[in-house]
């Protein structure tokens, strides 16, 4: 982690509304950094800036990331307000599920340009700002679905598959130029975005299903941004951990026996 001598790290988190994006938004903040906040609505933005200690620490950005035009006015607008970016973390996602020859066209659109094609646009942009420092970090947000793909989450664990492909990628094209990549990927995660579930999806998975701490994800991502220039994780992948086992018992069996009638 590096960033401007004495000088706040700037730091950039798309779908910082909710979930895991506000949670890792507190954590950065919390440590010294200068916050933008990125969402489609701006009241829910406020409420997240008002939690914040340090309002001088703290920018609200709005963009919808399906809109490539708006993709560039929010970069030109980092690079208009601070000139730099030290840490952008793809965040923002959307959903999908259900049986997937029913899934009509423009949901699938929107759901490639969120989830792939809106990393890959605001990469590049922040791969502007961070080139002529020599130095910078993109986090990407992915899912273990990536590489355990689930029925009825076929499209949306597609577009993960391609998210990691195209991290691992850049990390390589990128590393030359001080560009460190890193890639998050969590299982199912309790926030908002399990309301948009299909009643198919819910009755096949949700019992079955233990949903991570969005504050967990986020100290994951925390442990990539402390991580030292020379130190580096490919990937990070976090699960809940399996329900814990009925302990043996301790008590001491007698033997059986044969009774005399």
């Amino acid at each position: 982690m590096s960033h401007a001598a004495n000088a706040p790290a700037v730091v950039l988190i798309t779908g910082s509304s909710r979930g895991i994006g506000r949670a890792l938004a507190e954590r950065l903040h919390a440590e010294g950094a200068h916050v933008i906040l990125h969402g489609r609505d701006a009241a829910t933005l406020r409420q997240v800036a008002e939690g914040l200690a340090d309002p001088e620490r703290v920018t609200q950005l709005v963009a919808d990331l399906a809109d490539s035009a708006q993709i560039e006015r929010l970069f030109a607008e980092v690079e208009a307000r601070f000139g730099r970016l030290d840490l952008l973390v793809n965040n923002a996602g959307a959903t999908l599920t259900g049986p997937f020859a029913g899934q009509p066209s423009a949901a699938l659109r929107q759901l490639i340009d969120v989830n792939l094609r809106a990393p890959l646009l605001c990469t590049r942009a922040a791969f502007r700002l961070m080139k002529p420092r020599g130095q910078g970090t993109v986090i990407n947000i992915s899912s273990n679905v990536a590489a355990m793909p689930l029925p009825l989450l076929t499209a949306y664990s597609s577009t993960k598959a391609a998210l990691e492909a195209l991290t691992h990628a850049l990390r390589e094209e990128l590393m030359d130029a001080g560009i460190r990549m890193f890639l998050v990927a969590p299982g199912a995660v309790d926030t908002d975005i399990v309301k948009s579930y299909t009643r198919d999806f819910v009755e096949r998975y949700d019992g079955a299903i233990r949903r991570l701490d969005p504050a967990t994800v986020a100290d994951a991502v925390m442990g990539c941004w402390r991580l030292a220039g020379e130190a580096h994780w490919k990937q990070i992948v976090l699960e809940h951990f399996p329900e814990p086992r009925p302990a043996a018992s301790t008590t001491p069996q007698t033997p059986a026996r044969e009774v005399a009638d």
